[in-house]
């Protein structure tokens, strides 16, 4: 906390770990009230959101590591009428938009069904949202809707059309059951030994293995030449 007149700095927490700590660039998001402000704490269980009183002291947990929090989109209304909009996603392949209420038992509304990622960005005014919507079954298409979910419109893509869509499979293998996704060759043989390119990712909060189309166009090409 830093006072702009005199320049006076005040430590209102502090999150410290011997390996690696992340930079979540969304927080601290202060309430329109002054009463508090949200903190994305990286728990051994992994990311959380938390409710911090205005001196750092946790109120509480607003959503869970086991709800699979990624990131705050909105921050609507105020005080305890005060609606979350966030990224979450049990599923690691993909990523959803949830909103709630920061009441204590809020239930969490699902506002995307659809298998795959969705982002979203709300207006200053916050009577209307853009949303993107990145899917297995198409390519990426935004949509603008009212804040009660109604749709206003599509706005077009001016994208060249893909000519093909991935050869893909996801599956989770091994006992640790890691998620993969395995891209054959359009004109696969099953009678044919192929090469295989193997590539991973082991850092922190990035979604290596997707549930949309766009993410395995570039694969596709690989595996065309010969390659799973």
């Amino acid at each position: 906390k830093v006072d702009p007149k005199t320049g006076k700095t005040e430590t209102l927490l502090r999150e410290t770990d011997p390996a690696w700590v992340n930079i979540h660039q969304d927080v601290p998001r202060w309430l329109a009230d002054g009463s508090g402000f949200l903190w994305i704490s990286e728990a051994p269980e992994g990311p959380q959101l938390q409710l911090h009183d205005p001196d750092g002291q946790r109120r509480r947990v607003v959503v869970p590591a086991s709800d699979g929090f990624e990131s705050i989109i909105a921050l609507l209304g105020e005080g305890k009428a005060a609606n979350l909009v966030y990224n979450a996603g049990t599923d690691p392949t993909q990523s959803h938009v949830y909103r709630a209420a920061l009441d204590v038992g809020s239930v969490p509304e699902k506002l995307t069904k659809e298998t795959g990622l969705h982002s979203g960005v709300f207006a200053k005014n916050q009577a209307l949202w853009v949303h993107t919507a990145r899917t297995l079954g198409s390519m990426p298409t935004t949509t603008v809707l009212r804040a009660d979910g109604s749709l206003i419109g599509e706005l077009p893509s001016v994208a060249e059309k893909v000519p093909f869509e991935p050869r893909l499979e996801l599956a989770t293998v091994g006992k640790e059951k890691f998620h993969a996704a395995l891209v054959f060759p359009r004109q696969f043989d099953p009678s044919k030994k192929y090469p295989v390119i193997l590539d991973v990712y082991g850092g922190p909060h990035h979604l290596q293995v997707q549930a949309t189309r766009s993410r395995w166009l570039l694969d596709q090409w690989y595996a065309d030449q010969g390659f799973i």
